[in-house]
């Protein structure tokens, strides 16, 4: 492992957890740049919440249980009376359950604090949101982020994780069987835009059924297998993944941007998918394709420590950032499973 080409992990770590997207008052920011900081994001800050905890349990030089304290009050905030997370006056099912994921992963822990009783409010507002098939509240224009698409299956893993509910509840059980018919005949989990799929929500979908399949769910595997295959047939001939496949074959073509997050992302479900985990009928991927991952992640390192979202990016991102920690973790030989994914 010491030959790894991908990005120095001690200085992702530190610009996530010291540098300047997280403030003093434990709050996180989406990203910051020379052209200034990005916004106040719960969702961003839930995820690096999330990965100290993750890091802290294996070991690594993360912020103790304790130092996150701040942090968690500072998401404790970011719950409206209706157990609602939001951002920009849209109240998001996605952004809700990854806040709870946090709180949560903190509560097995040992941390106590003001967030304890919002788990069960949270809970509560996600079964009603998941019943009734809405993945946002409030004036949203369309997007694949507000549409209860495919990229909820990870939100259903996660709130099955935070009930330990195995096996899964009927709204939740229906919500998955919904989900699943929308994976296309070349394994893609799409927009409803053909041949134009945004990899990002895809690596969602997939991490939702890598979660639920080692939880114990039974019938997942074609659509994980498929899934796979099809991201796989995305990659960049430079390495790494772009934000959206790019033609109507489902490879990608050339002359897009790496994107970090969907970069980062393919790389954790790749070891995931590795040995006997689930049949890979793609292969490679424990060679030159996470290598190629490894240098495309290493390029997309900013000035300031922290990954930029694509390669012309201006912005290091809190989120991208995560995510590769917790991949590059796993490639220095960290354990890691799918309940883990941030």
């Amino acid at each position: 492992m010491n030959s790894l080409r991908g990005p120095d992990p001690i200085n992702l770590l530190r610009w996530l957890f010291r540098g300047p997207a997280k403030l003093p008052s434990g709050a996180w920011q989406s990203w910051v740049s020379s052209d200034g900081t990005g916004f106040l994001y719960p969702e961003a800050g839930a995820v690096a919440v999330r990965t100290a905890l993750y890091l802290d349990a294996m070991g690594a030089p993360a912020p103790s249980p304790e130092e996150l304290i701040p942090s968690l009050s500072w998401l404790e905030q970011s719950v409206d009376s209706s157990g609602l997370v939001r951002h920009g006056g849209v109240g998001y099912l996605f952004d809700m359950i990854l806040v709870l994921a946090a709180f949560t992963q903190a509560y097995e822990r040992g941390i106590r604090g003001g967030f304890v009783p919002l788990i069960d409010q949270i809970e509560r507002r996600a079964r009603a949101m998941f019943e009734a098939g809405q993945a946002a509240e409030g004036p949203a224009e369309a997007r694949w982020s507000t549409v209860f698409g495919p990229h909820v299956l990870k939100s259903a893993a996660l709130l099955a994780l935070a009930r330990q509910a195995v096996p899964l509840p009927r709204f939740l059980k229906s919500a998955v069987a919904s989900l699943l018919l929308l994976q296309g005949r070349k394994g893609e989990f799409g927009n409803g835009n053909p041949g134009k799929t945004y990899l990002h929500a895809h690596c969602y979908a997939l991490e939702g059924l890598s979660m639920l399949r080692a939880m114990g769910v039974e019938g997942l595997d074609d659509a994980l297998g498929r899934g796979l295959e099809f991201l796989a047939g995305c990659e960049l001939p430079g390495g790494g993944f772009g934000q959206w496949s790019g033609d109507d074959r489902g490879a990608a073509s050339t002359g897009i941007e790496v994107a970090a997050d969907v970069t980062a992302q393919a790389g954790r479900l790749f070891l995931l998918s590795s040995g006997s985990y689930i049949p890979w009928r793609v292969g490679g991927i424990e060679g030159e394709r996470l290598e190629r991952i490894d240098s495309a992640l290493a390029r997309l390192v900013g000035p300031g420590g922290g990954l930029r979202y694509l390669t012309s990016s201006a912005h290091e991102n809190t989120w991208c950032t995560a995510f590769a920690l917790q991949y590059l973790a796993a490639r220095h030989g960290a354990a890691l499973r799918a309940e883990q994914l941030v």
